[in-house]
């Protein structure tokens, strides 16, 4: 059974994001991709983002044992009175519930973020046009069959979708990348979107 651990229950969610940032900085494969998280976090969680002052959402605030679901619709209001898009608000939501879900994997007997990453599918979906929803089954054969009508720019997409990959990433891959044995693709450079230039990761 989960052990009550009092002080992280109290623990707010701008110092959690904080920790679990931290956390990951060693997980993942690319020095880019926890930039990108940290500055999405400040920018749309927390509310600093490097010496640059900006206000702050009311979650960031909040003891974890006391995030609610009317935190998280409040969230999206503020959000969206901010004139903040949809994608975005689905950005900073994945932030938090990966977090969130993190706190979970520790054994940390909250249910009350359990019962928000239960219904997170309402607090991203209730917000959000149909036109920017993921594609259905039936949208994804499309674009599949798509991009096998065209050679460059399909095969680059279907490496996107198949690794998860980014697209600088995907525009770094060389033929010595592939292993035809292994039916794998070597990461070691992307390109930066502003030269077009490589650079080793």
């Amino acid at each position: 059974h989960p052990t009550p651990d009092p002080a992280r229950e109290r623990r707010t969610v701008a110092a959690e994001m904080a920790s679990w940032l931290d956390a990951k900085a060693g997980t993942l494969r690319s020095p880019s991709s926890i930039r990108t998280y940290r500055r999405h976090a400040a920018k749309h969680i927390t509310g600093q983002v490097g010496k640059v002052k900006r206000p702050g959402y009311a979650i960031a605030t909040k003891r974890l044992s006391a995030v609610t679901g009317q935190s998280i619709r409040d969230f999206v209001a503020e959000h969206r009175a901010r004139g903040t898009g949809p994608a975005m608000i689905n950005y900073a939501l994945d932030l938090l519930f990966a977090c969130f879900r993190d706190v979970l994997a520790d054994q940390v007997p909250l249910d009350n973020l359990r019962a928000i990453l239960d219904a997170r599918e309402r607090f991203t979906q209730a917000h959000v046009p149909a036109e920017t929803r993921p594609p259905s089954p039936a949208q994804l054969n499309l674009l599949v069959d798509a991009c096998l009508a065209t050679p460059f720019w399909g095969a680059l997409v279907l490496v996107l979708i198949d690794t998860g990959c980014r697209i600088g990433e995907g525009l770094g891959f060389r033929g010595a990348d592939f292993s035809e044995i292994g039916g794998t693709l070597r990461l070691e450079r992307q390109a930066v979107h502003d030269t077009r230039a490589l650079r080793e990761i």
